[in-house]
């Protein structure tokens, strides 16, 4: 199932600083993500119950999956 990736204005911020082939990678990963749910996802617990943890390497991003339905 093909996900929406909405990228909120920090988001933009934190990928403006990295590094250009490391801000491609986490673009690349998240939309394998999306598209087939690929990648080295957790799920968050806690204060963080909802959330979701993506490792890319040494970086890691962390979303939130909505139901649009």
């Amino acid at each position: 199932m093909k996900r929406r990736l909405v990228y909120k204005p920090a988001t933009q911020r934190e990928l403006a600083h990295l590094e250009r082939s490391d801000a491609k990678r986490v673009v690349h990963a998240l939309e394998a993500f999306a598209a087939d749910a690929r990648g080295d996802v957790k799920a968050l617990m806690g204060a963080l119950k909802g959330r979701y943890r993506l490792r890319i390497g040494k970086l890691r991003a962390f979303f939130q999956s909505r139901s649009t339905c």
